[in-house]
């Protein structure tokens, strides 16, 4: 997948992806996007995260969201957004 660091600045950057993981959103890691500066939007109500065993995951609730522009060899762009979390094992 490419990314695309900001719509006026045309930077892409390639990475390898988990698309479809079985959850019900589409997540992004937070150190990833502090580390390319990438600006987010906090969210008006936190998002509570839980662990399949039900318990509530060590990276905390999810309070931010980036809309990105995905591009895939198969198929055209869209545009979605994601939600920020901290991928903690």
């Amino acid at each position: 997948m490419e990314f695309e660091n900001s719509p006026y600045s045309h930077e892409v950057e390639e990475m390898d992806v988990l698309l479809d993981s079985g959850v019900t959103g589409l997540f992004i890691d937070h150190a990833w996007l502090h580390q390319k500066k990438i600006t987010t939007c906090k969210l008006e109500h936190p998002i509570e995260v839980y662990n399949i065993d039900r318990s509530v995951n060590r990276g905390g609730s999810i309070m931010e969201e980036v809309t990105v522009e995905v591009a895939h060899t198969c198929t055209d762009e869209s545009t979605s957004v994601l939600t920020i979390t901290y991928l903690v094992r």
